[in-house]
């Protein structure tokens, strides 16, 4: 019996790690939605900057590719935001980018803030060693 247990356990612990890790994600998120509209920091009680954490580790400049599209993206590039820009080698940066620019970056209508459904972080293949790291992305 035991040793079926133990089977058991091993048989089920990748999907209880995986089901702990959603659990903590619908937590945390479910906090920044609190913490969203209960924010006085600004006028209409949202947010108005996106900001992500790029670490560059190699010896060469990086490329990079903010893309972030709606619900409604029908996948032509002038539907979404798209914004190039590089890092320089051994450096860490953040980029913030007003939502505004976000919601307007569609050249036909306006972006859908509130079903947002992808946000990106293309980096280039490095032409030397190193890595393109994001330490995190938040709303401010």
């Amino acid at each position: 019996m035991a040793l079926g247990l133990a089977g058991l356990a091993f048989v089920l612990w990748r999907p209880i790690q995986v089901a702990t890790a959603y659990a903590h994600r619908t937590a945390v998120f479910l906090a920044i939605r609190r913490q969203r509209r209960s924010s006085s920091r600004r006028a209409t009680g949202g947010y108005g900057v996106i900001a992500v954490d790029p670490t560059n580790s190699g010896p060469a400049e990086r490329s990079l590719v903010l893309r972030i599209h709606d619900a409604t993206h029908d996948m032509p590039h002038e539907d979404r935001f798209n914004l190039p820009g590089t890092i320089a080698p051994r450096t860490r940066a953040t980029l913030r980018v007003a939502l505004q620019a976000v919601e307007t970056a569609p050249a036909s209508r306006r972006m859908y803030m509130a079903r947002i459904a992808n946000v990106m972080l293309f980096g280039q293949p490095p032409a030397a060693s190193g890595a393109l790291y994001v330490s995190r992305m938040w709303l401010e």
